[in-house]
């Protein structure tokens, strides 16, 4: 599918990924682990658009690790949170509150004069 969205992403293409085919044939052996083969034990959490390139994936790999909460924003290109739109002030926020909240899932206190 990712033929598809190549041509709604304006930063990301596919010939900007030749040379990670060797990805695709990697040997279990080998000290590489394809994302979709590596055992998480922590919950991920994925921010991305709907007009970019690796959106496919992005829903295949929450389909695949039950611990994924992917985040859909309708119509934000690839890294659409490094960017000024409104859209990337909603994404900054999350990520603050899950620093803040790191006390919570941890117990490791948070200082923000370090």
């Amino acid at each position: 599918e990712i033929k598809t969205y190549e041509a709604h992403d304006q930063i990301l293409s596919l010939s900007r990924f030749k040379g990670l085919d060797m990805y695709d044939t990697i040997k279990k052996d080998n000290q590489v682990i394809p994302p979709l083969d590596y055992p998480y034990q922590q919950e991920i959490i994925i921010y991305c658009g709907t007009s970019e390139i690796l959106y496919p994936d992005m829903v295949l790999f929450e389909e695949k690790i039950p611990q994924t909460k992917l985040m859909i924003f309708k119509d934000c290109p690839h890294v659409f949170m490094l960017l000024p739109m409104k859209q990337s002030d909603i994404v900054h926020h999350e990520i603050i509150d899950s620093i803040n909240n790191l006390d919570e899932k941890t117990g490791i206190m948070y200082n923000e004069n370090m």
